[in-house]
């Protein structure tokens, strides 16, 4: 009879054996997955650069309303450029953030292993230009502005 000591080794060797079986056959049995990329551009055609960009996979739920889960994010970079690499096939929405708001979404069907170009258009960042004038008619240096309300979304 084999001590346990020679026994041991074999065991464990086939053990490691079964595993790595194991985790390729997992991992053959896997789709392909893809990676959404594109480009974010504002109004005005500059890139825009430092936007979240955020997909998640789209599960319908017992309405029939899709619910958004399991979100990947990327950041644009100078040139606007974004990619979210290693998605697994299926329904996503793709949102661009901008300050905790979106400003861009669109809902697409990524096949397995096919890689999907998808750019946005964003509105330019709000600006707020203009003179303050004093009582007396004269322009007022260093003026303090508030915006009291929202007037427009999205550029509207």
């Amino acid at each position: 009879m084999e001590s346990l000591s020679a026994i041991l080794p074999r065991v464990a060797a086939a053990a490691i054996l079964a595993l790595a079986a194991a985790l390729s056959a997992q991992t053959s049995d896997s789709p392909p997955t893809a990676t959404i990329r594109g480009f974010v551009k504002d109004t005005d055609g500059a890139s825009a650069a430092g936007l979240i960009v955020n997909c998640a996979r789209n599960l319908a739920t017992a309405q029939g309303v899709p619910l958004a889960v399991n979100p990947r994010t990327a950041l644009t970079d100078l040139s606007g450029a974004y990619a979210v690499p290693a998605l697994p096939p299926g329904s996503y929405t793709v949102r661009v953030v901008r300050d905790r708001t979106t400003v861009a979404a669109n809902q697409v069907d990524l096949e397995p292993g096919k890689d999907l170009a998808l750019d946005f258009t964003v509105p330019a960042s709000p600006t707020i230009g203009g003179r303050v004038i004093g009582r007396n008619g004269q322009p007022v240096v260093h003026a303090p502005v508030w915006v009291l309300e929202r007037e427009y979304q999205f550029g509207i």
